[in-house]
């Protein structure tokens, strides 16, 4: 929370920066003598939600894309093959970001993936 200090005088209204504590006129923008944004402090990130990768993957009916689903019409094959691929490489980014190397990657992405789908086939 950052706190202004606004005080009257003669010349008009003074700001006092929260930063190098100096006073000045700018009531907007940034402070002239540390070049501290008063309303713009933030560093321009912005907060990503995180999703979850399981369902980021998944029909609406609960139903991996990488597998059949008759009620929306994705048969074996070539229809599962790219929700498949889209798939592994998710997993993949998640070994290479630990940093594993690029073909184990891959592998324990296969790996990964042929266990969730054992998982997911499951009677609940």
């Amino acid at each position: 929370m950052i706190l202004l200090l606004v005080i009257e005088s003669a010349h008009g209204f003074m700001i006092k920066c929260p930063r190098c504590g100096k006073l000045h006129k700018n009531e907007r923008g940034k402070c002239p003598f540390c070049d501290w944004g008063l309303y713009s402090h933030n560093d321009g990130k912005h907060a990503v939600k995180e999703r979850d990768l399981i369902a980021k993957h998944c029909c609406p009916h609960d139903i991996l894309r990488c597998m059949p689903c008759p009620r929306c019409e994705r048969y074996a094959g070539e229809d599962c093959e790219a929700y498949e691929r889209s798939m592994l490489v998710d997993l993949q980014k998640l070994y290479l970001d630990d940093g594993t190397k690029r073909s184990e990657a891959w592998t324990k992405a296969k790996n990964l993936l042929a266990a969730i789908k054992q998982i997911k086939d499951m009677p609940k």
